[in-house]
């Protein structure tokens, strides 16, 4: 019997993959829902909360009847909140505005929103909040999920 020999271009799809999954930027995924986060929804820049709601059950929040404008969300833990087996670091918040979807990351430790694509998930800025803007009067809604954020490889090619 002839022995079956791998041909080299056999390889080189799992070498892409390899280095995908060891070069990719960080990446974050969804999780639980967290209830019970207290939202609260402020006129930008540096005005004071307008409005304030409680996630649901299933992670949800809304505001109804929100006037055209710039409008921040912050977020909040309630004590104790515990996502599946683990305490809830960071959130991952689907919003959809004046019908517009807007997807950021909130980290609860540090009460800042963060960007997941910059290395070890770096925040945007102290204290600061995801921004949407309103075009005209509507709702503000989304979700609010437990989010695990994972670090860029620190393999190099030197």
């Amino acid at each position: 019997m002839r022995a079956r020999t791998a041909h080299p271009l056999s390889l080189l799809p799992r070498l892409a993959l390899a280095a995908l999954v060891l070069f990719a930027p960080c990446a974050a995924t969804a999780g639980a829902p967290l209830k019970g986060v207290d939202v609260r929804l402020g006129k930008s820049p540096g005005g004071g909360a307008v409005a304030r709601t409680t996630t649901d059950a299933a992670g949800a929040f809304a505001f109804a009847d929100v006037p055209a404008g710039s409008y921040s969300l912050t977020f909040e833990l309630p004590p104790g909140a515990k996502a599946g087996s683990a305490p809830a670091a960071q959130a991952k918040i689907d919003i959809v505005a004046g019908g517009k979807p807007v997807v950021g990351y909130w980290d609860f430790e540090r009460r800042t929103a963060f960007d997941p694509a910059q290395a070890a998930a770096k925040s945007t800025g102290a204290g600061a909040a995801l921004n949407v803007d309103m075009k005209g009067p509507g709702r503000i809604s989304g979700t609010c999920e437990t989010a695990v954020v994972r670090a860029k490889s620190n393999i190099s090619n030197n």
